[in-house]
């Protein structure tokens, strides 16, 4: 699948998801930290590190953590 098009579906997804009045307050109180969501075997979604490594702690070492990057993009958003 088109990379696009997984990230419009997501994008849509989650902005359902975060409408909702619970969801919304818990996403807006991470506040300005950055999101990353410890996917090992998911380098497009994830950030390609398991949560258990080292490796996790150099944002260098991150692959793409897309589903963090909608989130953060989502939030801002809301702040509007």
């Amino acid at each position: 699948m088109d990379p696009s098009v997984k990230l419009d579906v997501m994008r849509i997804g989650l902005q359902a998801k975060f409408s909702e009045p619970a969801m919304k307050l818990a996403l807006m109180a991470t506040a300005d930290k950055i999101l990353l969501e410890a996917a090992e075997h998911d380098p497009f979604w994830g950030c390609g590190c398991s949560m258990y490594s080292d490796r996790i702690l150099r944002k260098a070492n991150w692959k793409e953590n897309q589903i963090c990057k909608l989130l953060m993009k989502i939030q801002s958003e809301l702040k509007q």
